[in-house]
């Protein structure tokens, strides 16, 4: 059985794997709890989300569930389900088998606010915590996390910390519009435009959103100086994105 559910969940076949849950539920419901994790996967992804919950519920309670295998459910579900949801499932396991993945359940916290999920709010302990854990990390990922949370909250000196620090380890194109974003919110708008520039190639956005900084410059009723090479530069991206925006500007 578990060689059989595992297979099929590593080839993402979660329509068979619902099904095969179907067809043998009383040696799914005896199965270890790697399996239950599995099935409850494939029921998510197979829109029973409502069973989904009630088995990670049942598998994560089982006082044959051992402290790593309720763990391993937990995160198997942070994915899958909203916050709330996690909430709920954590409400039934003893607070000391979570510790070691507070940063995940703060991780996905985050997450969740960032994507507007209802009545999700982050401590000021976990978000602390998290801070600290992203400060050590050399993964980007986690500094851009609370970048674009401290953006969120229009904590721009903080957000702008968090995405020079995300960039320097290495950020990606979206982790730069970010911080060209926070940039031309301070009012910093040559640093956002240059940034913006410097990342046109990975990312689209970027490319357009330097010709909206500029072209906000020269349609005004008394443009600033610009110098010759970012006019250049300037008409050189805008007939490269056939902005007619861009060109309408520099007529």
């Amino acid at each position: 059985m578990r060689d059989e559910v595992r297979a099929l969940a590593k080839a993402g076949r979660w329509s068979d794997l619902a099904g095969l849950a179907d067809r043998r539920r009383p040696e799914i419901e005896a199965a270890e709890a790697e399996v239950a994790w599995s099935i409850a996967e494939a029921l998510v992804r197979t829109d029973r989300v409502p069973e989904a919950i009630a088995l990670f519920s049942r598998g994560l309670a089982a006082p044959r569930a051992s402290a790593d295998e309720r763990r391993a459910g937990l995160l198997r579900a942070l994915p899958l389900l909203p916050m709330a949801e996690i909430d709920r499932l954590c409400a039934a396991i003893p607070g000391g088998d979570l510790a070691s993945i507070r940063i995940d359940l703060i991780r996905a916290r985050l997450s969740a606010v960032l994507h507007g999920e209802a009545g999700q709010a982050v401590a000021p302990a976990d978000l602390a915590a998290f801070q600290a854990y992203a400060e050590a990390a050399p993964d980007p990922n986690q500094a851009a996390l609370v970048a674009r949370y401290a953006f969120k909250r229009s904590d721009l000196p903080e957000a702008l910390s968090w995405f020079k620090r995300a960039v320097a380890r290495g950020g990606d194109a979206m982790v730069a519009h970010g911080l060209a974003h926070t940039l031309l919110r301070i009012g910093l708008r040559r640093e956002a435009e240059d940034v913006a520039y410097a990342w046109r190639e990975p990312l689209v956005n970027n490319a357009l959103l330097f010709i909206d900084i500029l072209e906000r410059d020269l349609t005004r009723a008394v443009p600033p100086a610009i110098e010759p090479e970012r006019l250049r530069r300037y008409a050189e991206m805008t007939a490269a994105t056939a902005s007619g925006e861009g060109a309408q500007a520099l007529a």
